[in-house]
């Protein structure tokens, strides 16, 4: 029987390029994250799926206009086509059709010429009109490996369109077949951008720009059927050249922006070259007035200018402006989209430009209609010091909205009524922009927290009406995150709420934190030349003589709606409470006793010495024992439920189990000046699979213990007393589960029916999710046994595995579950049915949270 399991919440941050963002006609976006692509809706501020093929981070995405494939009156109804090019080479296209969510999505075709990352897409359609083979899409690809690529998707090229399809899609291009048409070297000076236009005039001719490394802008022309050759250079900017964009404004002239390193944007306007009277031919002195116009025609024509020859016509490239505003690296620009006439008899160009910089600031350049000089009319960003500027600008397709991802992966949306109306930042999801390396609920899983490699704890939850979104980012650290743990909440003093507590483990050391409720009390104080919080007292001004060191943040205020991402880098961090210091290597994971008494903590090692897990006393927050059993790093700590048994799992191989001791009690094999009182002893270490192991979860009885291991195997482990009432961890597993790849992870669902069936999922290294059903059979108790049932063997049956438009990109580090007790999910799905939350974090920088009904 297959478990319901429904996608609810996917988050994860853009990848750190330029290019990495596009917003489509339809009205999504579509962004860079990891290996895989991401479509997001801004509307409804949610993620529709993800686009996995490529095997290297994806570095440019663009959407195609689906009426160039389709036809105009069909676009409406057919897939959207989106391109995206990747550090592996290659540019994939993708059909994306949200009416088929069985499996939104294709692969169409992968281009492969490329010997080097891909940097940039752009995208060129075809018309009867002004294209030089009919209708269909030119799209141009650079790449770090001196070339530039011309791919064309034109009619007569489709040899294995759909069957289904009508008699008259013969005349349009398939989106499955393109071909190279046509490479141009450019050596060691790296083109990292291109922008193409039809030039006015001249229908069939096609002109090129691209920029790079060297500043300089490079025009290259395209006569009817033909190819492109260099017809001019374009000099001026005095660092590499991130961004360009052409438009065609209403009045002929065609404008191209450019945006560099330098700090400064360049219009460029590319028109048509007046007749010129020849040298030879008599000149009119009939008045100096005419002498003067003479003498200026003649410095024109026989100064140097960019010249463009095509057909006929002579076309010159001249510098409109120089936008002068931004203090940091210019990486994008883009012009407002065309609009269309409320009459319906066509549309126009607004002269307007946006940039997107790395001084925190996106501008908008409007000519003076005066002057005609060009003018910073509107900007928007954030003023805070937690943000690092913006990579890439795009506009709404109906230009009443901009977005920009940012240097911390997040999106950041903008909208407006009007014309008139004043930008107002929306809400938009984000997520980790580096590994995401282990998740954990709250110990009463109203929410649920993540940490990563980009050196930020993040805090998920659900809000009324089924909604995901971040609600706090309570830890930026100065080191990368390696685990976290959860610890039972306290109870508050009076009038207070009770106070959730967390720990973290990273490369420094182990951290924890209060929850925000105890940061009421005082404020949080963030040097600007560090990037840890410290807690202090709010005592006010009156306790400094000369006034307070460093600037205190206000403290969080309610918002009425998800928090947008400054308020969550500035508003939401969380007090610290202790160091624990004692490692002598990084912090790699840790375990919090269900009881709340313990922390078992354990770092990186390559001898038993270092290897020994660590146990912190809660209550004074000072190591109380080591407990030695491996020679390598331990890579998963877990208490069982009646925090009994402490298990661990370790790179050697082995699985270790100790057992809580009475206090007082001798034995153990504890290290150190408390070893005498040891809460723990070790009672059995084996070697349990035949590569490293990852990870290990208890079953909600604490029967049972799974194991995840490199060799692709899931084990299953029963611990039971014998007739003295001893423990020890059996020789043989009772199930083994082949999953056909590497496990990361593996986590049992918090219910089973007693002693019988049990639910788990395993993470795989491929990304996938599977979720399986284990059936225990026991055998009767013998003569003075005890009366102890014995495990003998069970059974599984693989219930679900996600489908490759729902798995991520990379490992899955952690899985964790908790029952979904929301009343408005208390409705849905019959009578008797357990309804669970399935969260999944990975290596590919998502988090995912999936319903599962069973």
């Amino acid at each position: 029987m297959a478990a319901p399991v429904s996608l609810q919440h996917v988050a994860a941050g853009c990848n750190r390029c330029t290019h990495a963002l596009h917003w489509g006609d339809a009205g999504l976006l579509a962004y860079a994250a990891h290996n895989a692509v991401m479509v997001y809706e801004p509307q409804e501020a949610r993620m529709l799926g993800t686009m996995l093929g490529h095997t290297d981070r994806v570095n440019c995405v663009r959407w195609l206009p689906a009426a160039a494939f389709f036809g105009p009156a069909a676009a409406a109804a057919a897939p959207l086509v989106l391109a995206s090019g990747a550090g592996d080479g290659t540019v994939r296209v993708w059909l994306w059709t949200p009416q088929t969510p069985a499996q939104p999505w294709r692969l169409a075709a992968t281009l492969q010429g490329h010997t080097e990352p891909v940097t940039s897409l752009t995208a060129f359609p075809l018309d009867s009109g002004g294209g030089s083979s009919g209708q269909g899409m030119l799209l141009v690809s650079t790449a770090g490996d001196g070339e530039v690529h011309i791919w064309e998707c034109a009619p007569g090229n489709s040899s294995n369109r759909n069957s289904s399809s009508s008699s008259s899609s013969s005349s349009l291009p398939d989106p499955a077949c393109w071909h190279l048409q046509q490479r141009i070297a450019v050596g060691h000076q790296l083109q990292d951008c291109t922008a193409v236009a039809a030039l006015p005039g001249d229908p069939g001719w096609l002109l090129l720009a691209a920029g790079g490394v060297d500043g300089a802008v490079r025009l290259y022309a395209r006569p009817p059927g033909g190819q492109f050759q260099l017809a001019c250079k374009l000099t001026g900017h005095q660092d590499w050249v991130r961004g360009l964009a052409f438009a065609q404004l209403d009045d002929g002239k065609l404008l191209l922006a450019s945006a560099s390193q330098d700090k400064n944007v360049r219009v460029w306007a590319v028109s048509q070259q007046q007749e010129q009277q020849e040298p030879g031919q008599p000149r009119s002195s009939a008045n100096g007035g005419a002498v003067a116009a003479s003498l200026a025609a003649s410095l024109t024509r026989y100064a140097p200018r960019p010249l463009i020859r095509a057909g006929q016509h002579t076309y010159a490239a001249t510098l409109e402006a120089v936008l002068i505003g931004h203090e940091d690296w210019v990486h994008s620009v883009a012009w407002h989209p065309r609009v269309q006439q409320p009459d319906g008899s066509g549309s126009s160009q607004p002269p307007c430009l946006l940039s997107a910089s790395m001084d925190r600031t996106m501008m908008l350049w409007r000519p003076d209609q005066a002057t005609g000089l060009w003018m910073s009319e509107e900007s928007v960003g954030d003023a805070g010091a937690n943000h690092l500027g913006y990579y890439t600008g795009v506009w709404a397709p109906d230009g009443r909205g901009i977005a920009a991802h940012g240097f911390t992966g997040a999106l950041h949306i903008w909208r407006r009524a009007g014309m008139d109306a004043s930008w107002v930042p929306q809400h938009a999801l984000g997520g980790h922009w580096g590994p995401v390396v282990d998740a954990c609920w709250a110990a009463d899983g109203g929410c649920l927290l993540t940490v990563s490699t980009d050196q930020t704890a993040r805090i998920t939850t659900r809000l009324h009406g089924g909604h995901w979104c971040e609600i706090a980012r309570p830890q930026v650290h100065g080191h990368d995150f390696s685990g976290v743990a959860a610890l039972p909440s306290r109870e508050g003093g009076p009038g207070r709420p009770p106070s959730f507590l967390y720990a973290t483990a990273s490369e420094e050391k182990v951290l924890l934190y209060e929850d925000e409720a105890a940061a009421e009390d005082g404020s949080c104080v963030v040097p600007t030349s560090s990037l840890e919080g410290r807690f202090l007292p709010g005592t006010g001004a009156a306790a400094y003589e000369d006034g307070p060191d460093l600037a205190p943040n206000a403290a969080p205020g309610a918002v009425s709606g998800p928090p947008l991402e400054e308020h969550l880098a500035q508003n939401t961090l969380w007090p610290e409470i202790h160091k624990l210091y004692g490692h002598g290597n990084d912090a790699y994971c840790l375990a919090a006793d269900p009881l709340g008494r313990y922390l078992a903590s354990a770092c990186r090692a390559q001898s038993a010495d270092t290897a020994a897990i660590w146990l912190w006393d809660t209550s004074n927050w000072t190591g109380v024992a080591q407990l030695p059993a491996h020679t390598l790093t331990v890579t998963q700590l877990a208490f069982s439920p009646d925090g009994r048994f402490l298990a661990s799992a370790s790179r050697d191989r082995s699985v270790a189990l100790f057992e809580r001791q009475e206090q007082g009690s001798a034995g153990g094999e504890a290290q150190g000046p408390a070893a005498v009182t040891a809460p723990f002893r070790r009672v059995g270490c084996i070697k349990a699979h035949s590569r490293i192991v990852w990870g290990l979860h208890w079953s909600p009885d604490g029967r049972l213990l799974g194991t995840a291991s490199r060799d692709g195997k899931v084990k299953v482990w029963a611990i039971t007393p014998g007739a003295d009432g001893s423990v020890k961890l059996p020789e043989a597993a009772v199930a083994t589960i082949d999953c056909g790849d590497s496990v990361r992870s593996v986590q049992f669902a918090p219910d089973c029916q007693p002693g019988t069936s049990y639910l788990l999922a395993a993470g795989q290294e491929s990304g996938a999710v599977q979720l399986l059903r284990l059936v225990l059979q026991e055998a009767s108790p013998a003569a003075g046994g005890g009366g102890q049932q014995q495990l003998v063997s069970a059974t599984h049956e693989l219930l679900w595995q996600s489908p490759l438009h729902e798995q991520h990109a990379a490992a899955v580090r952690r899985l964790c579950w908790r029952r979904d007790d929301e009343e408005e999910q208390a409705a849905v799905g019959p009578p008797g049915q357990q309804r669970y939350l399935l969260a999944s974090c990975s290596d590919d920088h998502s988090l995912r949270v999936c319903a599962v009904r069973v």
